[in-house]
């Protein structure tokens, strides 16, 4: 009986472990995306305007590729380390 119970107590604590592991990995990734979303949009947005276009025009086109380049970036990163492998446990 108590190896029965000390079992169940570890395979709870490995899944928590897992879990814990997992959300550190995404909040690492969400900090470095962020800050590379921040560099583009907002380095895009001044030179669109320091280029002469519109503010409102300048800060649409860059904020929209600036997505797309963080998107991009996930996706690759995600591909490149396994990360969208759904059979991955």
């Amino acid at each position: 009986m108590h190896g029965f119970v000390n079992n169940k107590k570890l395979r709870k604590a490995s899944k928590i472990r897992i879990f814990a592991n997992d959300i550190l990995i995404i909040q690492k990734q969400r900090i470095v995306l962020t800050g590379i979303f921040f560099i583009f949009a907002t380095g895009g947005h001044f030179i669109l305007i320091n280029l002469g276009i519109l503010k409102t025009p300048a800060y649409i086109i860059s904020y929209i590729s600036s997505i797309f380049i963080t998107r991009i970036i996930h996706t690759l990163y995600g591909l490149k380390t396994g990360l969208f492998d759904e059979d991955k446990d």
